[in-house]
C-alpha cells in the first residue's frame, strides 16, 4: 500500500470493503488487540483528504502503524523486526 504512493486521491471502494473482510477473516483476533488501528493506506486517504492539520498529527500516525505492528506480533516474527 505505502509503496503506491501518496498522489493519487485514495477514495473507498468495493476492494476497501474486501480488502477489510480478508484483513478480519486472516486475524480477527487483531481489533481485540489493537484499539487504535491505524495502517499507510488510511495515511494515504487522510492525506489526500486534508485531514491532517499538522505535521505531529502525520507522525503520530506513522509511529502507531508501527507501534501497533510490534504489538500484534510476535518478537520473532518477520513482521515485527
Amino acid at each position: 500500500m505505502f509503496s503506491e504512493g501518496f498522489g493519487s486521491a485514495c477514495l473507498p471502494t468495493q476492494s476497501t470493503y474486501l480488502h477489510i473482510y480478508i484483513f478480519s477473516v486472516q486475524v480477527p483476533d487483531y481489533h481485540l488487540i489493537i484499539k487504535r488501528p491505524m495502517d499507510f493506506g488510511k495515511m494515504r486517504y487522510k492525506l489526500n483528504m486534508l485531514e491532517y492539520r499538522n505535521n505531529s498529527e502525520f507522525i503520530a500516525d506513522a509511529l502507531l502503524v508501527f507501534e501497533n505492528c510490534q504489538m500484534y506480533n510476535q518478537v520473532d516474527a518477520q513482521e515485527y523486526k
